[in-house]
């Protein structure tokens, strides 16, 4: 049997200095071994707002990574921007939307990934802090200044949820974000948190695996082996579909 093809979701980026001033797509190395690792085919999904195209990305992967990166925009979880917000992409979030909706549809499994938990959770209708370190008064340190390989915070899983299956009861994680799922969209439960009550997982139940996390288990997989079980969730469920398929 083939090897099941898994879309990754891209960053843009504006070289400062390349003659060619035109807008670059890319993807981390991390997610790509990452995923080839745990048996799948990695391919880059370039940003589009054709419909068209959208439908055709879904349609050609097996499973969608969805990979991290800058804020999500405020505006399409129905709050206005507050003073720590970062840089967004707009053309970005709406693709991501667009994407979700579309592979959603279509049965696929769908992984995100800190940036990607967030945008799967405000594509089902749930919303997001803008930024963590407002909203307590006693905040765990979740953007790290180690290296990106050491875990920094204790995080605590649901027993029996995606995250819990993957790594046991509790997992020492990366942390690099200040943005984070604040209501559940409907239908999704939370399913791993931090001692601060921040929420680090989501799943949705039901026959279609998809999950996200607020961590970067890509850039643990190679210091902690037991991140690619998270991609080998994702790549299993894959093939299983394509076998039914």
């Amino acid at each position: 049997m083939k090897k099941p093809l898994i879309g990754i979701t891209a960053g843009v980026q504006l070289p400062d200095n390349c003659k060619i001033k035109s807008k670059w797509y890319y993807v981390s190395s991390a997610y790509v071994s990452s995923v080839e690792q745990a048996g799948g085919v990695p391919a880059m999904l370039s940003i589009t707002d054709l419909a068209d195209v959208i439908k055709a990305h879904a349609g050609m992967i097996d499973g969608l990574l969805l990979s991290g990166g800058v804020d999500v925009n405020p505006l399409l979880f129905d709050q206005e921007p507050q003073p720590k917000l970062g840089e967004v992409c707009v053309e970005r979030d709406w693709y991501e939307l667009a994407l979700i909706k579309e592979v959603m549809l279509q049965g696929k499994p769908i992984f995100g990934i800190c940036r990607g938990i967030q945008m799967l959770n405000v594509a089902c209708g749930g919303s997001l802090w803008q930024d963590v370190f407002a909203i307590k008064p006693k905040i765990l340190k979740h953007q790290q200044e180690m290296s990106a390989n050491s875990g920094s915070h204790t995080v605590r899983m649901q027993s029996g949820s995606v995250a819990e299956k993957c790594l046991s009861g509790s997992f020492v994680t990366n942390s690099f974000h200040h943005q984070a799922c604040k209501t559940v969209a409907s239908g999704f439960v939370a399913t791993a948190w931090t001692d601060d009550g921040i929420i680090e997982a989501i799943e949705k139940p039901g026959e279609t695996l998809t999950f996200g996390v607020q961590w970067h288990p890509e850039q643990m997989a190679v210091s902690h082996p037991q991140m690619l079980q998270l991609f080998r969730e994702l790549i299993a469920a894959a093939k299983n579909r394509m076998e039914r398929n």
